[in-house]
């Protein structure tokens, strides 16, 4: 028992060490535009519902986490078209949550973070 103990406290060891190594920065920020890449090609139209046992508007939470990702992206990688989308997706929602003001399920005020954060960049828009 306690030599397995010992090769699984080295095997446990030597994992942590390989996975810790550093991907350099520029790997990374692929992988990250690729994947953001998908999602934008995947659902082109920011306002399609989504379906799964039931059909939903896009503004529910998890669309709402990928948009604060993609906007967190934007601040990195400044691209013009991420910035386009998320404005393309707030005006798409009259910059309003889901179920209106009333509701009090944060699973409908997440869209609001993204809403704040195009506010912050152009306090002009109509995003908040």
């Amino acid at each position: 028992m306690n030599r397995f103990l010992s090769v699984l406290g080295i095997s446990i060891l030597f994992f942590n060490l390989i996975s810790s190594q550093s991907v350099p920065k520029d790997r990374t920020m692929s992988a990250m535009v690729l994947a953001n890449k998908y999602f934008m090609e995947k659902w082109p139209d920011v306002g399609k519902t989504i379906i799964t046992e039931r059909e939903r508007p896009s503004n529910i939470w998890t669309r709402g986490t990928y948009y604060e990702g993609l906007m967190a992206l934007y601040k990195i990688n400044p691209d013009p078209a991420y910035l386009n989308y998320a404005i393309s997706w707030g005006e798409f929602h009259k910059w309003g949550l889901r179920n209106g003001i009333q509701t009090r399920n944060g699973d409908d005020q997440c869209c609001g973070q993204t809403y704040i954060d195009l506010y912050l960049m152009d306090p002009s828009k109509k995003s908040i």
